[in-house]
């Protein structure tokens, strides 16, 4: 793929700058912007696992659609800046039951639906024509099997074998085959070709040139009120080629519509504001089943699309937002089963793999934020049986902490605080590298490692009371009040007048950068790193705060004055030296930006929690994250992106549609509304 810099790409134009997920429950999905068309290089028409939910491969990029009016066929392919009357109008219809797209070209409407069989391996794609006139349709599928993780084409050439009811396509014939087939009797007329679409990349501000390959060309005869469906999917699992065809398609259709209207209905009573129902029923599309050699068919939070995996920190910041409002506390156990059993030296793992390898343990905090959310959980469905089956495994986790037995930091035996002692690789959630290259080294004492260990310490206390285990209590409460008094004393910085971002081993700074595999300095002393960054914000916001509320009080002061935006909080302050403001750019401006200026709208959930304690002013949240909590239509559908761009206008970058996103405003909506906004 070849692609060349433009100032304006079609990702900012009105039209363009919206997309539109589907998914499937097993990590497939179809993404798409919501004029219909293909424009960024993650869209696209097809996406399925070939060992769900792993190693997900594009089969289909888009269809070429065309009515036939007037003696000329005539595309309602989207045109990213039409300006003739006559250029079809596409419009996307967020109403009724099922969104859709409304198509009106020279006098024809067709209704177009896409939807995905939930846990199925395919894409319906539904066409209806409107009552009053007919035509002839024809759909061209543009074909580029590639892997999503690594961009590689899988095939250079594709084997097409006809079926009754549509084709079977092979870029390896000793692999699964796409097979696209229709519920209507048509046309199959065989094509043979390849196309160049252009696709832009937000990220790298570029056009990327891609061929895609036309196989076959459908054509139906389409009277007024008729419908056709066609049927994307990997290999033929639920076929349509029978006498019921017509029937199937229709059951199908009726069936999803069905499954919508009642999960509305359900978050109606949970959530009466449109744009925060529609984030509530889209969160389900991160609940996925995966299958791994320790749990069978377990459900897990995927941390986004369109290219994700599931992940320990992630899951566990969206999970209290997703599930525990609905009361979805069976499913919330089988989350926490699924990172409970894959539990190694103390930690849960960071990420699964896409590929089938073992899970990535580096992450500090993704085991701390899972105490956090299973206390959210107790405390919403207060099942006590839980807590008892799940309580010595939980106190081994502790143990393993305070063992020192968990890989890549230790516990510090003097101030009872956690330290980092990995070098190679960053441990907490600011771990963007390029490279070897770290573009946020905080080793050492990280000020929200520190809480969410207080936090953590206070939470088995709290579990061990409520249990009646006495031992556990007081060693849990002796080793909290160690660790409390530490954190509020080391990390507050009286002349800058908020928290230190970490305190840093001076045997590991030189020149500002961490040096891999650099000796300990056994006379080395911690200094504190004065950066204001939104890490303390997490460290005030956590169900238990070990600062006072003057100190709480400033940070959440700073915070307003640098790190607040309508998209949630800057991981830095514009004023520093390394404030990145937009996500363009190399590999190593990318990982730069990434926790060094970008807007992160999960950050927004412990603002909340601090700013409620200390003001108890729901209103002025609700004002000032007013398009998280309003405009959840606006980029991706239903979602919100992973992170923005630290300068106005803030453009959505990262994974279009993040489970914590989505979970952390869905937790915040729920703490405001224990207040009148």
């Amino acid at each position: 793929m070849k692609g060349k810099m433009t100032s304006k790409p079609p990702a900012l134009l009105p039209r363009g700058q919206g997309e539109w997920l589907i998914t499937n429950g097993r990590g497939g999905y179809a993404m798409v912007a919501l004029d219909g068309a293909c424009r960024q290089t993650h869209h696209a028409l097809l996406v399925m696992p070939t060992r769900p939910p792993l190693q997900r491969v594009l089969l289909v990029r888009q269809l070429e659609e065309a009515v036939f009016v007037n003696g000329n066929w005539k595309s309602f392919s989207s045109d990213p800046t039409p300006s003739a009357q006559s250029q079809p109008r596409i419009e996307f219809l967020d109403e009724g039951v099922m969104p859709h797209f409304k198509i009106s070209v020279e006098g024809i409407v067709i209704r177009k639906y896409l939807w995905m069989p939930q846990n199925g391996q395919g894409l319906f794609v539904r066409y209806e024509m409107a009552k009053k006139r007919s035509t002839r349709l024809r759909v061209t599928p543009q074909i580029c099997f590639r892997d999503l993780e690594t961009g590689t084409p899988l095939a250079e050439t594709y084997l097409v074998r006809p079926h009754t009811t549509g084709i079977h396509l092979y870029g390896d014939p000793n692999e699964k085959p796409c097979a696209i087939s229709a519920n209507r009797a048509g046309v199959l007329y065989p094509v043979n070709s390849w196309k160049t679409l252009q696709l832009f990349d937000p990220a790298t501000n570029a056009w990327q040139s891609e061929e895609v390959y036309l196989p076959a060309a459908f054509e139906f005869n389409l009277q007024a009120g008729q419908e056709v469906t066609l049927m994307l999917q990997l290999e033929s699992g639920a076929k349509l080629d029978n006498e019921n065809e017509m029937t199937d398609a229709d059951i199908l259709f009726n069936l999803e519509k069905e499954r919508r209207l009642q999960q509305e209905h359900e978050l109606s009573q949970v959530f009466s504001h449109q744009p925060i129902r529609n984030l509530a029923l889209n969160g389900a599309s991160f609940i996925i089943e995966r299958t791994t050699a320790m749990t069978q068919n377990s459900r897990t939070i995927l941390a986004g699309y369109p290219c994700l995996t599931d992940a320990g920190r992630e899951a566990m910041i969206a999970l209290p937002g997703l599930l525990l409002p609905t009361k979805q506390f069976g499913l919330a156990k089988e989350v926490f089963a699924h990172f409970l059993k894959h539990v190694h030296h103390g930690l849960i793992p960071h990420y699964f793999s896409s590929r089938p390898e073992t899970p990535n343990y580096a992450s500090l905090d993704a085991t701390l934020w899972m105490f956090a959310a299973i206390y959210e959980y107790w405390q919403a469905s207060q099942d006590h049986a839980y807590l008892e089956e799940i309580y010595s495994l939980l106190l081994e986790i502790l143990q393993a902490y305070l063992r020192g037995a968990t890989p890549g930091f230790k516990l510090d035996a003097e101030d009872g605080l956690l330290f980092s002692d990995e070098r190679r690789h960053p441990m907490t959630w600011m771990n963007a590298q390029a490279g070897e290259w770290q573009a946020t080294p905080r080793h050492s004492k990280a000020v929200e490692v520190q809480a969410l260990w207080y936090n953590a310490l206070r939470i088995m206390a709290a579990f061990s009371e409520k249990l009646g285990k006495t031992e556990g209590f007081n060693r849990c409460s002796e080793y909290a009040e160690r660790t409390a008094k530490s954190l509020a004393h080391k990390f507050w910085c009286d002349a800058a007048g908020h928290l230190y971002d970490c305190l840093i081993d001076t045997s590991i700074i030189q020149t500002g950068v961490v040096n891999a595999g650099m000796p300990s300095n056994d006379n080395a002393v911690a200094v504190g790193d004065p950066t204001c960054r939104a890490n303390q914000v997490i460290a005030v916001g956590l169900p238990f705060n070990v600062f006072s509320t003057e100190q709480t009080r400033a940070v959440i002061d700073w915070a307003m004055k640098k790190l607040v935006t309508p998209y949630g909080l800057r991981t830095l302050s514009p004023d520093h030296p390394a404030y990145c403001g937009e996500y363009i750019g190399s590999p190593k401006r990318l990982a730069a930006a990434r926790h060094n200026g970008c807007v992160y709208p999960w950050l927004v959930l412990p603002f909340t929690r601090a700013y409620m304690k200390l003001y108890d002013n729901p209103r002025a949240v609700y004002e000032l994250f007013k398009p998280l909590f309003d405009d959840t239509e606006k980029h991706c559908a239903g979602h919100l992106a992973e992170m923005y761009d630290g300068d106005s206008p803030h453009h959505p970058r990262g994974a279009s549609a993040y489970a914590a996103s989505s979970g952390a405003i869905l937790q915040s909506w729920q703490i405001l509304q224990g207040k009148a906004i």
